[in-house]
């Protein structure tokens, strides 16, 4: 399984890594009802917001949840970070954390880029 290798070698690895996409996914919204009808599709690669090559810390998660975060002392440091994010459909700016603010404009990020 290509989930288990990877976080298998994020975490016990030191040297560098290549991260792939992976060959297959799925998004059905009942995924969890019923696991013989699911619905796999073949993976057209990557979806960059940025072209271009970069270094840092690797941060990922999950989007909203990283932003529950954000304000605390859980909270990571995103300054010269690389970001891999993931969310889901019931994320919109109607259903996020009320009152929240965008991670630049945290009192813990000052002078991030955002």
């Amino acid at each position: 399984d290509d989930n288990l290798r990877w976080f298998a070698e994020c975490l016990f690895r030191d040297d560098e890594m290549r991260v792939a996409p992976a060959a297959t996914w799925s998004d059905d919204l009942a995924w969890f009802l019923n696991q013989d009808d699911r619905h796999i599709r073949t993976n057209e690669g990557w979806w960059p917001l940025n072209y271009g090559a970069g270094t840092g810390t690797l941060i990922g998660g999950n989007a909203s949840t990283l932003q529950l975060l954000n304000g605390t002392e859980w909270a990571p440091p995103l300054a010269g970070s690389v970001l891999f994010l993931e969310d889901d459909l019931e994320a919109s700016p109607t259903t996020s954390t009320a009152g929240s603010r965008p991670c630049s404009n945290s009192p813990a990020r000052t002078g991030s880029p955002g």
